[in-house]
């Protein structure tokens, strides 16, 4: 993952794989390594986390009301 150039106030949109995504979650709340395994993210799952300088909250985790209703491509 690499950001280029975001301004102070900026959302920014972060796509990737599961693994990669729960990596980013850990390190970004500082939690230890060991808590990968407790974040879990289904396919096109949308997570939220709100950073304000050194503060940093997980708002939302795997949202996939979206989703309801959708169907797979035949």
């Amino acid at each position: 993952v690499a950001i280029v150039a975001v301004e102070e106030d900026d959302d920014i949109a972060i796509v990737s794989h599961g693994g990669t995504m729960r990596g980013l979650i850990v390190t970004l709340l500082g939690l230890p390594n060991e808590a990968i395994g407790k974040f879990g993210f289904s396919n096109s799952g949308i997570s939220v986390v709100a950073v304000d300088g050194n503060q940093t909250a997980l708002l939302a985790h795997n949202i996939t009301a979206h989703l309801d209703g959708a169907r797979p491509r035949p």
